[in-house]
């Protein structure tokens, strides 16, 4: 086929995704709503509620306070907290003093936050008493949300509107395309993470959009069960709160243990869920019996033919959404009927454009692979302190500026998306998005390796494992125990190896390049580990 061909069918696909949406901020939008329904409720959590009434009180007082504390628009402040009723109030309240959040999560090695709070700018930390030995020695003032919640709760929204304590507090001026709503780090290849600006425009448009299909309704719950640092938490945190809705938050605790968020779904009666295939395979071997009236998500990896038809008989609807970080959490999805169709990605959201290009940049005809650009209203700011990567990676293209995924795909004749993986060595694992070259470049810092390699595996269905495959420093046998240990001090939990493996050679490719596929499956002895 021709490139008209490809042509016609990227433009008909695109032309459909054309959307009004509002043009305030993100937290604007969330005071809307709190004028809207104060009594309905907003957030659950144990056994604690919030009102939306609530919820805009709570805000208010953490946005002045930050306002105190000198905070002022276009800042950023991190959020190292736990899970609880008053989260989505904290985040509220950053937005509503002008600044952007950057969470830093707890589970994190205090050396990755420290670059996360260095690299960002962090003016200001908000975090939880027990948070504090991980971010003590940061150089940033910092408000333990805790112990000093009185100071937070005395501040008064009335003293930026004297006139009248009628009037609704003045916050600072936002520009929603220009000013962040949060930066999230994702992992480099560099061995430095980076950290993605994402506007305020670009979350509205996802959220509007995610209103409309899978959709949303004030009658709607949802689970709320990601880490802040994972971008899909965005979706869970403000996509209630924009139409009247209520979002049950769970702790890390339950949220790592099956049994305990299965009752969670139970208790808060949630009928809107989210998850990566790895959590939804986890739920269903636990047995959770699910409801006619439950729409599932699946995202942030591909879903496996064989979860489909569990996930089925356990929900009203199943979504299948993709999106990278770089143009807010979500870019295109589709409704899963049955596990014999092919599995798709869908056609773009609100506002969103797609295109699959081959190596000369050209679009290519339906069912040719090439590499998936994306374009639109979902485009984020690029990567803070990263010219040089922000040059390869959000480029001009036909006149607009779209973002390169990395991603193999091919469009439909009738105008969906197949996404067929990665061109590079990206990989997505348990939904978390890791260049693998971060963490050979862990491993390689350690002492005894002079080299090291990492592996997705799956040699068995769906039992994947992050190998680590590491060549010796002349004359040393590598530790293992001691390089596990040293890894996880720099690297989330999510990206140590499983398995590490050393070997006397790495395989490689006729053209000399090496070969990751190649690699044996380590043994299924287990290892020494001293």
């Amino acid at each position: 086929m021709s490139e008209t061909s490809g042509y016609s069918i990227h433009e008909a696909m695109n032309r459909r995704t054309v959307r009004d949406f509002p043009s305030e901020s993100l937290h604007q939008l969330i005071v809307q709503q709190c004028q809207r329904t104060p009594d309905a409720t907003a957030v659950l959590a144990g056994n604690d509620t919030l009102t939306y009434f609530q919820l805009n009180e709570k805000s208010d007082c953490v946005a002045s306070y930050l306002i105190e504390q000198g905070i002022r628009s276009g800042d950023l402040v991190g959020l190292c907290c736990n899970r609880d009723v008053d989260t989505p109030a904290l985040l509220v309240g950053i937005l509503k003093s002008g600044a952007g959040y950057v969470p830093l999560d707890p589970d994190y090695p205090s050396e990755r936050l420290a670059f996360m709070v260095k690299d960002s700018g962090c003016r200001h930390i908000l975090a939880h008493a027990d948070q504090l030995p991980l971010i003590q020695e940061f150089d940033v003032p910092t408000t333990l949300i805790d112990r000093d919640w009185s100071r937070i709760e005395s501040a008064k929204p009335e003293s930026f509107q004297p006139e009248s304590e009628k009037t609704p507090t003045v916050w600072p001026q936002v520009d929603p395309k220009t000013h962040v709503a949060y930066v999230i780090y994702t992992s480099g290849s560099t061995g430095r993470p980076k950290g993605v600006l994402v506007p305020h425009c670009s979350v509205v448009n996802m959220l509007c959009s995610m209103k409309e299909w899978p959709g949303f309704t004030a009658n709607d719950r949802i689970l709320a069960t990601t880490t802040l640092s994972f971008d899909i938490s965005v979706a869970e945190m403000f996509l209630p709160l924009i139409v009247g809705g209520s979002v049950a938050v769970v702790d890390r605790q339950t949220a790592r243990d099956t049994t305990a968020l299965i009752a969670a779904m139970e208790r808060y009666e949630v009928n809107f869920m989210q998850a990566t295939p790895a959590m939804w395979r986890m739920i269903v071997e636990a047995q959770f019996a699910g409801r006619p009236d439950m729409k599932f998500v699946t995202a942030g990896e591909p879903l496996p033919r064989d979860l489909i038809a569990p996930l089925l008989d356990r929900c009203g609807e199943l979504w299948n959404l993709y999106g990278p970080t770089e143009t807010t959490v979500y870019s295109s999805g589709t409704r899963i009927l049955n596990d014999v169709d092919p599995i798709l990605i869908g056609v773009p959201i609100a506002n969103t454009q797609v295109y699959i290009v081959d190596q000369n940049d050209k679009l290519c005809p339906p069912d040719t692979p090439g590499e998936m650009l994306i374009a639109g209203d979902g485009m984020t700011l690029g990567y803070l302190n990263r010219p040089q990567l922000n040059s390869k990676a959000f480029v001009e293209w036909n006149g607009k500026r779209v973002y390169r995924t990395g991603d193999l795909a091919a469009i439909t004749a009738d105008g969906q998306i197949n996404h067929m993986g990665r061109i590079d060595n990206q990989i997505k694992y348990h939904g978390h998005r890791i260049e693998l070259g971060e963490i050979d470049a862990a491993l390689a810092m350690q002492n005894g390796v002079r080299q090291a390699v990492t592996v997705l595996r799956e040699d068995r269905l769906g039992d994947q494992r992050l190998v680590g495959y590491l060549l010796a420093a002349s004359g040393s046998v590598p530790n293992l125990a001691a390089i596990r240990k040293a890894v996880s001090a720099k690297l989330p939990d999510y990206m140590v190896p499983d398995i590490m493996v050393v070997v006397d050679e790495f395989p490689h490719t006729p053209s000399g390049k090496l070969d990751r596929k190649a690699f044996a499956p380590p043994s299924t002895d287990r290892p020494e580990l001293g």
